[in-house]
């Protein structure tokens, strides 16, 4: 076809052609199916990403059906048995430890919860990497780990579940199995097989043409890394990256996800090379690199592809299409060829790569799914020879570090690696040592390395270049400190452990037994001859340190393999004859280890941090088992081959012992400092047992218990911080076991994680301090183990005095005799003369020059006691110095100077006299000295360190009790010791009684001596006793000052200053916080109160959850229900103003008020704020929500924050209620007179400006919040009337809120948070009061008509004028109206401390008119049959709502002229339902509790209010016994009720019938209407409450991860659920970002929901996120682990699940908006979350 025809072809219709094509190509006719992709697939004519191109591709292939139907009915070919789902990084993935054979086994979600994993042990975590699922791979994951989908007895109907749509994945659903199901008929797939090679011909033609663009300009492409440092710049930071082709790319992943058979037709067009010679050309190798042979010789279109990935570093659309297909075991071999053949590609690329630490995580993502399965490893090993490939690719990325320094004596070069090179930085060869690892990991792959000798000389040359890297040498005193810091550290160490010891662990697994002990000692040969080499020209100088001997650490394990587990002798691995060399080995650990010690004696500290870093490296959890235990180990080993005189001399030599013992010039401090480091070495080389066989368990259980003894540990903490053997996780299979053992298990409380403690066992058994120290990076890890140890023992009683505890230093079991195990005994270097002239010459200063610490007196006595254990159990001793025959070691050692112990008969060395004038005289002192040994000298250091002075005695029962217990003193210790020699030497006995007479242990002398025993002990009894009470007396003080004073000092003490003072209570003292004046408010300088306010809107999230509620209000909150249904319903039937005095305007929304207690001037709290003003020290400079007239500060007492200051005014207005008479009707009627009375509080200036910045504060937030705003037709309310209802909201926002706080902080047991709270309270009563009493003479009337309606009585003639009854008809009628309103209206009327009798009056009459409203309400929803039901039921209530249901019932009835109320109904949503007016008339028990739920709350409303107007708060409520009503009990409701006349049968028909002559004049108006308004009365709402979440946080992942944003509709990235309301929101995201005002979803819901504060759960980190104002915080998580473990963001992955207790305290902070009281991590969000 020429052009005309394509383009004749083209304009047709696609289904048309394509069934054409597919015509011709069933006949083996596809030259016109080659013309058009010809056309179509020209580079030319089209682009690859063309919309057009790749839509008539589609048809094409689809062959005359819709590219929809072609997919299903190829699919219905499917019957795959595998899932391979795969995955780009941040994917959320499960991993099955119980099911997995492979421990890299990965599950999707959706093949997990279609398996059974029930109490399996498994994690979900969130992908690095990128991966694949594994379900349905046998090899790979058990059979029975599959899903109901996959696997061999899988339905094989798994659809393509999609994960997240945001997430780059394919699935691979590819089986190998060849049956006759999967067969596709061959003309459904003819096209596709005639175009599948012409499109990845497409796709290669693409990257070559983009990739020669780049060649062609220049500076694009970063060359590969030559030099330490590269600087990356913008223009090449993605200079690799594919930028087209991706659209192509998703086309073909689409036919991959077709299923099995066309799989196959993409492999096959992959794999074959007749396709490949025959369309492509040969690639021509860059001008900038020689063509190697490897690389760019390809043989099929999958290398090519394999090696365009590499050089655009893998692509996630290319690696997803590729792998997709890796089920089938043929394209799996391919593509691993095909990868192995790039390896010196992909190296390259890392070095040259703008984001290399992203590409590494690409190449193991992908590696990790080939080598890790055996068979197909083993094959690449023998048919690719890839473990040369391996070795040799990392030696050339290192051999790019190395530098070349010239050896001091000889000619030779040593070649170390350098550490500042960006490849030993960054960690560039990560992905190849990773391979080099998980081929290791398996048997045979690892004996063809154990059996290649080139290989293992390779591989220990290439160790050689990291023996001595990042080399420090000492700066000396008077030398400048270091100039520049540096962090290469951390590359050597990560470079150890992942180059050597990674794969050292690894071969070691394999092996186990005798069958592989010429295996061992072919590494040990190796090894140790490379050692030789590197010791005779590149070892470390003196004055020089590096921690890094990857060669010495090959050795000491390799050594201890065979010796444990595969019986080599010691001599066959190091021979004796071999001394010398032997002993250079061993100089150069022990030259790490002095230089060690110095460096945590800080002797090294002119050479910075960088240094101390390196040593607590050296020690960590990560490096101590593969770094200083085979360090140790090593010289345990080489102990038993050299002499112990000059292994000791070499001891000595190397910690300059003798030069610090003799030469006094030295500073006295780093003469200890090397004394003590010496002895503790050696005692750590003689007593560990780490690698001398002790089992797993009992290590694990050493080491467990020194993580606790350093501190209670999170369970994950104590896994992570064991110490590791990299890549293995065997030490870890008794963890759980081991754990029980030796630790108890403290549960969460709070912000607190579940923590594990020691048992006492552990300090009393297993607490080591030599093995303590040993794993501490420093000396104050060690002290804070001293100081637990020092408390349990003084807790426990064990001893009667901790003062100078000693360590618990441990004597291990000697080696015996007859099982001389492996090695020598290392203890029998304990019993050198050389060493125990050194501990002679320690105890010598200790007792006459007193210069020495006790911790070095206590490791002496230590090694002593050690020495004679190993004398004891007549221990195989080590080489004997044989010093005719023995040949001198040219070791630089230094011999003793002292010659005190010619001999080495240890007994009678400890007996031996010695005098020291002669050296005493060169070095310390020029006096004369008696002649000491060492038995004289301990029973001097006993008188010195007893207590008494008291000189030792010896007993029989001491004797043979020596050593039982390692608690004590140092005299203690000094006893032990010398009973123990006395014990087991008889020459020392001898020696014992000649200088301590043995003690009878009978007669009058042993009777006097404990009598003095129980003396004393009776006396330490008491003196304990007596601190125990004092103890308990000041927490008792505590407490009390604490419960007492803030509650009634605060409380009572200000009610009786605020209110008038007639006599009964005194001037009120406060106490300034700054100047610390005490006294009382003075009028020129008030105190005031410092104080918190902020918008809140937690009352509106209350919800009604009441069985006898009416239908539709249980899901609706009390905001959203408030705000939508009674302001409208109200603002339509009455006047504005009328409204609001009769229901709280906030609708649950309003103002929060804290406060921390703390009095302060007004003159010192302005000057403190304007010294904070100047000096710019407010918190983090942190705005409020509002603005105020004060920004937020700490109190300058107790740094709470505050942002308002409450003055305290004295609340004496003058008035008093006075009556002659005593009847209720003149008390009521003396109400009225006061109520009516108008007066003002005169204030000073000082005063005033304080009252009215507060006022100001709470009118800003006000405004703020829109309370006041009500929707209403009518606009008649004056502006009088509006202020005095914003106070009145105002008032009764802020006291719900304390009363609610108190309750919910009750429950919490924080007793003295309340009463802090409480301490406001007055005061703001008082200001409010203030301002209250100063609105217009009208709102009094108003106020008082108010109180006439309440006590309407025909005996007391009412004024027309004023009564509500005559009021026009749009008033609201008393039945209606919220009496939490009216009681606030009351009450700020009132003057303080008014009378009980009339706050008694106040209280019946409200809960008289609470009651008639609930009864009111009930009656009027029902009908006539109802009502007549209803009469049966109430005989038995006990309550007056009795006579009170009979007056309503005959009013309805005169009112009504039908069966139905005139208050019918008109919404059924609101109506009781049947099944509630069943039950409440059939039940009189029902019906009881109707009442008693809705009475409860404003009962403790009423009460608490009344304390608050009282004089003496409470108290007048217990005058006849009847306590206050503080519970839910109905017994205390009936008392209170029975208290105010409730209970029994009063008459209250006058009062009652005036109340509900006050509906008449609306029963004309929307009757069906009316009804609605007494639903109000009828509500109960339950107290304020987060949203409910499930318990197990795995469901709410899987519930919320796929559901939309309800701004943009689409899926969030990082979803976050709002635990207000139950919303979800984006995260992090700016797809619903409001573009104007620049402030994200998360924080406009905020303003909107919670008005400023709210709290919300990130669903994909399990993290409680809290907003608060202008800032936010990460709070922690309310979901835990089973050890009571947080997991922020599932880097552990196990199940969590709801902490309960955590919830409610979350719960609690956001009621009380009590956040900012906890160490928080606050930051600005900036709108922006």
């Amino acid at each position: 076809m020429d052009v005309f025809e394509i383009n004749t072809v083209l304009s047709k219709s696609k289904l048309e052609v394509a069934a054409v094509i597919k015509a011709k190509c069933i006949h083996s006719e596809q030259q016109h199916l080659k013309l058009l992709l010809d056309h179509l697939l020209s580079p030319s004519n089209n682009s690859i990403d063309d919309e057009e191109v790749l839509e008539w591709l589609s048809w094409l292939v689809a062959g005359g059906s819709t590219p929809e139907e072609f997919s299903s009915t190829v699919r219905l070919y499917d019957k795959a048995t595998t899932c391979g789902l795969v995955w780009s990084e941040n994917f959320v993935a499960y991993r099955c430890r119980t099911c997995g054979i492979s421990p890299c086994m990965s599950l999707c979600t959706d093949c997990f919860h279609h398996g059974n994993h029930d109490g399996h042990d498994f994690i979900i975590f969130r992908s690095e990497t990128g991966g694949a699922c594994d379900c349905g791979e046998i090899n790979i994951i058990k059979e029975s780990g599959c899903c109901s989908f996959h696997g061999p007895h899988g339905s094989h109907a798994h659809q393509s579940l999609s994960a997240s749509p945001t997430t780059p994945r394919s699935r691979s659903d590819t089986s190998t199995s060849s049956n006759n199901e999967q067969s596709a008929p061959a003309d459904l797939l003819c096209v596709a097989t005639g175009m599948m090679p012409r499109l990845f011909n497409r796709l290669i033609i693409s990257m070559r043409d983009e990739h020669q663009r780049r060649i062609d300009q220049p500076l694009k492409l970063r060359p590969i890394t030559t030099c330490k440092h590269n600087v990356d710049n913008n223009n090449d930071l993605h200079s690799s990256l594919l930028t087209q082709g991706h659209k192509f790319i998703k086309m073909l992943q689409g036919f991959a996800d077709m299923g099995v058979a066309m799989r196959q037709v993409l492999i096959r067009s992959l794999t074959k090379s007749h396709a490949y010679t025959s369309l492509v050309l040969p690639l021509q190798p860059p001008n900038n690199r020689t063509q190697d042979g490897m690389g760019l010789q390809f043989n099929n279109f999958l290398e090519e592809l394999v090696y365009w990935t590499v050089i655009f570093e893998f692509p996630e659309d290319l690696i997803c299409l590729l792998l997709s297909m890796r089920s089938d075991f043929g394209y799996k071999e391919d593509f691993t060829r095909a990868f192995i053949l790039q390896y010196s590609t992909i190296s390259e690329t890392i070095l040259r790569s703008g984001d290399p630490e992203k590409l590494c995580k690409h190449v193991a993502a992908v590696s990790v799914q080939l080598f890790s399965i055996e068979q197909l490893a083993i094959q690449m090993v023998e048919t690719m020879n890839l473990l040369p490939l391996l070795v040799n690719t990392l030696h050339e990325m290192i051999n790019q570090t190395v530098s070349t320094v010239p050896h001091k004596h000889t000619k030779m070069k040593k070649i170390i690696v350098d550490c500042d090179h960006d490849i030993m930085k960054n960690n560039y060869y990560w992905p190849i040592k990773s391979d080099l690892k998980e081929l290791l990991s398996h048997q045979p792959v690892a004996s063809k390395f154990f059996q290649d000798e080139n290989l293992i000389k390779t591989w220990f040359q290439f160790l050689s270049h990291f023996q001595g890297m990042n080399l420090a040498k000492f700066i000396k005193k008077g030398m400048p400190h270091v100039e520049q810091e540096t962090e290469t550290h951390i590359g050597a160490f990560t470079a150890e452990l992942e180059i050597s010891a990674t794969p050292m662990w690894t071969l070691l697994s394999h092996l186990k037994d005798a069958s592989t002990a010429n295996f061992t000692k072919r590494i040990v040969y190796h090894c140790l001859h490379n050692l030789l080499m590197w010791s005779d020209f590149g070892s470390v100088n003196r004055g020089e340190v590096s921690f890094h001997l990857p060669l010495h650490r090959n050795l000491a394990m390799f050594i201890r393999q065979g010796l444990l587990y595969q019986g080599i002798p010691l001599e066959e691995l190091l021979p004796s004859a071999q001394q010398q060399q032997l002993a250079t080995i061993a100089q150069q650990i022990v030259r790490l280890q002095s230089i060690f010690y110095q460096i945590l004696g800080r002797l090294w500290s002119r050479n910075g941090t960088e240094i101390l870093n390196q040593a607590e490296s050296y020690v960590n959890s990560l490096c101590c088992n593969s770094m200083i235990d085979a360090d140790i180990f090593l010289l345990q080993a080489i102990a038993g081959s050299i002499p112990k005189n000059k292994f000791i001399s070499l001891i000595l030599d190397e910690f300059q012992v003798y030069s610090n013992l003799e030469h006094s010039s030295i500073d006295p401090e780093e003469q200890n400092i090397m004394i003590e480091s010496c002895l503790l070495f050696c005692a750590t080389l003689t007593s560990s047992r780490i690698n001398l066989g002790m089992s797993d368990e009992n290590l694990m259980a050493v080491e467990m218990s020194t993580l606790l003894c350093k501190g209670d540990k999170l369970h994950s903490e104590l896994m992570e911080l064991l110490p590791e053997r990299c890549g293995s996780d065997s030490q870890l299979k008794n963890f759980e076991k081991v754990l029980a053992q030796v630790a108890d298990f403290q549960a969460p409380h709070h912000f607190h994680q579940g923590k594990y403690v020691p048992k006492a066992t552990v300090w009393e058994n297993l607490y080591d301090p030599i093995h303590t120290l040993m794993r501490s990076s420093n000396r104050s890890e060690f002290q804070v183990s001293l100081d637990r140890y020092q408390e349990f023992v003084k807790r426990s009683n064990l001893i009667s005095s901790t003062e100078n505890l000693w360590p618990p230093f441990r004597i291990n079991q000697s080696i015996p005799l007859d099982d001389p195990g492996p090695i020598p005994d290392p203890q029998s270097l304990l019993t050198s003369n050389l060493l125990l002239e050194v501990l002679f010459v320690i105890l010598f200063r200790a007792v006459h020059m007193g210069n020495v610490p006790n911790f070095t007196i206590a490791l002496s006595l230590y090694l002593i006691e050690m020495a004679i254990s190993s004398v004891q159990n007549n221990s195989m001793m080590l080489i004997t110095d044989d010093d005719d025959d023995e040949q001198e070691l040219n070791i630089n050692q230094t011999p003793s100077k002292l010659s005190i112990y010619p001999g080495t008969d240890f007994v009678s060395n400890l007996t031996k006299k010695v005098n020291l004038s002669v050296w005493l005289n060169k070095t310390y002192i020029n006096k004369s000295v008696p002649e000491e040994s060492i038995i004289s000298l301990l029973l001097q250091l006993y008188v010195q360190l007893q207590e008494n002075s008291a000189n030792y005695t010896m007993t029989a029962e001491t004797i043979t009790s020596s050593g039982a217990n390692r608690i004590g003193d140092g005299a203690y210790f000094v006893a032990n010791l010398l009973n123990k020699l006395a014990s087991e030497f008889p020459s020392v006995h001898s020696l014992l009684v000649s200088k301590t007479a043995v003690q009878d242990t009978s007669g009058e002398q042993r009777e006097e001596r404990e009598r003095e025993e129980r003396r004393k002990r009776a006396k330490e009894r008491k003196l304990q006793l007596m601190t125990e009470l004092a103890m308990k007396r000041q927490q008792f003080m505590k407490m009390n000052e604490d419960a007492n004073s803030s509650s009634s000092e605060h409380f009572s003490s200000s009610s009786s200053s605020l209110g008038e003072n007639n006599g009964a209570a005194g001037e009120c003292e406060f106490e300034c916080v700054i100047c610390m004046e005490k006294g009382g408010s003075k009028f020129e300088n008030p105190y005031g109160l410092i104080t918190y306010l902020m918008p809140t809107s937690v009352l509106s999230h209350r919800k009604s959850h009441d069985p006898y509620g009416p239908v539709g209000i249980s899901i609706e909150p009390f905001g959203t229900y408030w705000s939508s249904n009674v302001y409208q319903l109200f603002g339509k039937h009455f006047d504005e103003g009328s409204i609001r005095l009769s229901l709280p305007l906030h609708g649950g929304i309003g103002v929060s008020i804290q406060s921390c207690g703390h009095y302060l001037h007004t003159d010192c709290f302005n000057s403190y704020m304007n010294s904070l003003n100047k000096s710019k020290s407010c918190p983090n400079q942190r705005d409020n929500v509002v603005q105020l007239n004060h920004r937020k500060f700490f109190c300058p007492l107790c740094r709470q924050l505050g942002n308002s200051f409450l003055p305290i005014i004295k609340d004496a207005l003058g008035l008093s209620l006075s009556s002659p008479e005593s009847s209720e009707e003149s008390d009521e009627n003396e109400l009225v007179r006061v109520l009516r009375k108008r007066t003002t509080l005169v204030l000073s200036p000082k005063q005033k400006l304080g009252v009215e910045k507060f006022l100001d504060d709470v009118q800003k937030i006000v405004t703020f919040t829109k309370i006041y705003e009500v929707d209403s037709t009518s606009n008649s309310c004056s502006n009088n009337i509006a202020s005095s209802s914003l106070v009145t909201a105002t008032t009764a926002q802020a006291l719900s809120l304390v009363f609610l706080n108190a309750l919910e902080l009750e429950s919490l047991k924080c007793k003295n948070i309340p009463n802090l709270h409480r301490s406001y309270i007055l005061p703001l009563y008082s200001v409010l009061r203030y301002s209250y009493k100063s609105l217009p003479m009208g709102h009094s009337k108003r106020i008082s008509q108010v109180w006439e309606a309440i006590v309407a009585n025909t005996a007391r003639p009412t004024s027309p004028s004023t009564s509500i009854a005559k009021a026009p008809q749009r008033e609201v009628p008393l039945l209606l109206r919220d009496l939490n309103v009216v009681l606030v209206h009351l009450m700020l009327q009132l003057p303080y401390g008014t009378e009980k009798k009339y706050l008694k009056l106040i209280t019946r009459r409200l809960l008289m008119l609470k009651l008639a409203q609930i009864l009111t309400g009930l009656c009027v929803h029902l009908d006539h049959e109802d009502l007549i039901s209803l009469k049966s039921s109430i005989i038995h209530l006990t309550t007056a709502a009795q006579p009170m249901i009979h007056i309503i019932m005959e009013y309805l009835s005169k009112s009504s002229s039908a069966s139905i109320s005139p208050f019918e109904i008109g919404q059924e949503m609101n109506e009781l339902s049947p099944s509630v007016i069943s039950s409440l008339l059939r039940n009189p028990q029902e019906l009881d509790n109707f009442i008693t739920n809705r009475m409860r709350p404003f009962v403790k409303k009423v009460l608490d209010w009344a304390s608050i107007v009282s004089r003496n708060p409470i108290t007048f409520m217990n005058e006849e016994s009847h306590g206050p009503f503080h519970n839910n009990d109905d017994d205390d409701l009936h008392t209170s009720l029975d208290y105010f006349g409730l209970i029994a049968h009063t008459p209250f028909n006058t009062s009652l019938s005036a109340w509900l002559g006050e509906l008449l004049p609306h029963r004309g108006v929307n009757n069906n209407r009316l009804s609605d308004l007494f639903m109000t009365q009828l509500i109960s709402w339950e107290e304020p409450a987060l949203k409910e979440i499930p318990t197990e946080y795995d469901k709410i992942f899987q519930s919320y991860r796929k559901l939309n944003c309800n701004n943009c509709n689409s899926i969030p990235s990082e979803p976050a659920l709002c635990l207000l309301c139950g919303t979800i929101v984006c995260l992090n995201s700016f797809c619903c970002l409001d573009k104007q005002s620049k402030v994200s979803e998360v924080i406009q819901h905020t303003n909107e929901c919670g008005m400023g504060s709210a709290v919300f759960l990130c669903i994909p980190s399990s993290a409680i996120l809290v907003v608060v104002g202008k800032e936010a915080c990460v709070w922690g998580s309310v979901f835990l682990d089973s050890f009571g473990e947080e997991d922020l963001d599932l880097r552990r992955g196990r199940p969590l699940f709801l902490c309960k207790e955590r919830f409610q305290f979350l719960q609690s902070q956001w009621k009380t908006h009590s956040f900012h009281k906890y160490e928080l991590k606050w930051f600005a969000h900036d709108n922006m979350l």
